[in-house]
């Protein structure tokens, strides 16, 4: 196998192993090289199979190169942040999931270290994984947020159906959406209404298209 020498805080690291081309050295930074290569070797299983979306995640990182400072590549919260979200997107096999993945994560690499700590990087991940994708899309083409949290459907004609009770319960289950059953005389009812999760969530994957 080959030698790969890569430089990671000042210093020459010396790696026998076979390095995918998205490894290389990010041009003027190093110290994000660094990082990145650490976590290719903590998850060498998943970048072996999944060589294309280590180089999509390479390119994001390089296109957003201006945001992954000294201060914030060598900070705890950021590698922390960059293992947990590099590992998501290997996992992730849908394309627009990823797209979100690198959403959430360039946000949360832009908070400093403190807000960073209470922000839930592993639940929107893990609502990500598991909802799926026709309810996603769902929740980006036919829900908007009204004051009050309330539940407004953008097409009526679409939503008044089976169907989309199962999406309510789907969100419901990952706390995206509070489900409260109003009794009356003839029965009863159910009203539907974001969580706080739930209207951060949804307000991120709508912008999936900007």
């Amino acid at each position: 196998m080959n030698t790969k020498k890569i430089k990671k805080y000042g210093k020459i690291i010396t790696e026998n192993a076979i390095i995918p081309a998205a490894v290389l050295v990010f041009s003027g930074n190093p110290l994000l090289a660094g990082v990145f290569f650490a976590g290719t070797n903590i998850y060498k299983a998943l970048v072996d199979i999944n060589k294309d979306k280590v180089k999509e995640f390479q390119i994001f990182l390089e296109e957003n190169i201006e945001v992954f400072t000294k201060t914030v590549v060598t900070s705890k919260g950021f590698k922390e942040g960059l293992f947990i979200t590099f590992e998501q997107y290997l996992k992730e096999r849908s394309e627009e999931k990823r797209k979100i993945i690198t959403d959430i994560f360039l946000d949360y690499s832009k908070l400093d270290e403190k807000s960073r700590v209470s922000f839930e990087l592993e639940r929107y991940y893990n609502a990500l994984y598991i909802i799926s994708l026709d309810t996603l899309l769902f929740l980006i083409d036919e829900i908007e947020i009204e004051y009050k949290k309330n539940i407004k459907i953008i097409d009526g004609t679409k939503t008044s159906n089976d169907k989309a009770r199962e999406h309510y319960y789907e969100c419901a289950s990952l706390g995206i959406i509070e489900i409260m059953f109003v009794a009356t005389w003839g029965g009863g009812s159910a009203d539907y209404h974001f969580s706080k999760f739930g209207i951060d969530f949804v307000n991120r994957v709508k912008n999936i298209n900007k």
